[in-house]
């Protein structure tokens, strides 16, 4: 169960993706005359991301990645764009590759 748990998790780049992405379509109906309440969960929601993200960067995080590197973060994600797109197309990465092991 905790392994299916586990696997139900979207990569962490995919998952700030998808909540920016929501985030902004909440604001676009704000702005075409729609509820402010969409807009108020979704922030609140990146709002909590971004803390737990600060969170565990602090704490275990600065060893691995020192804060000068931090701003390739927005880079990295925006590189993942056309490999997350060609799975959603069925695109060359649809399917798992194995690799021979020795």
């Amino acid at each position: 169960m905790a392994l299916a748990l586990d696997a139900s998790v979207p990569p962490l780049a995919l998952f700030v993706m998808l909540q920016g992405a929501v985030t902004a379509g909440s604001l676009v109906l704000l702005v075409f005359g729609g509820s402010a309440l969409p807009l108020a969960i979704t922030s609140t929601g990146s709002a909590l991301l971004a803390l737990g993200l600060g969170a565990a960067w602090l704490s275990h995080g600065k060893t691995v990645l020192p804060l000068r590197d931090l701003a390739k973060i927005p880079r990295y994600v925006l590189w993942k764009l056309p490999l997350y797109g060609s799975f959603v197309r069925g695109g060359p990465h649809a399917e798992w590759e194995r690799t021979e092991r020795s």
